[in-house]
């Protein structure tokens, strides 16, 4: 099983690449990732190893970024949720 999770997990990544270049970005772009493998990193971490709550933390990212899009179509001036406030 040990042996075989490497190759597989290396499919999933390029799997989920092709996806974030050719079907989510429809072209190549500087910084097509824009920290979302952070978040996704965060989100094991913080959520303790629990599915659930790894579930539920996707799903809460998930839906800021299809609102930030949603209010982006509908011409509202709307902040990327994933970068930091600035400070003054």
């Amino acid at each position: 099983m040990a042996i075989s999770s490497g190759p597989m997990n290396s499919l999933r990544g390029s799997r989920t690449g092709a996806y974030l270049s050719v079907a989510y970005t429809p072209l190549w772009v500087e910084n097509m990732t824009a920290g979302k493998g952070w978040i996704a990193l965060a989100l094991v971490v913080f959520a303790t190893w629990r599915p659930l709550r790894i579930l539920l933390g996707a799903w809460l990212f998930g839906g800021m970024t299809i609102l930030q899009l949603q209010g982006q179509a509908l011409g509202l001036q709307v902040r990327n949720c994933y970068q930091p406030c600035p400070i003054w």
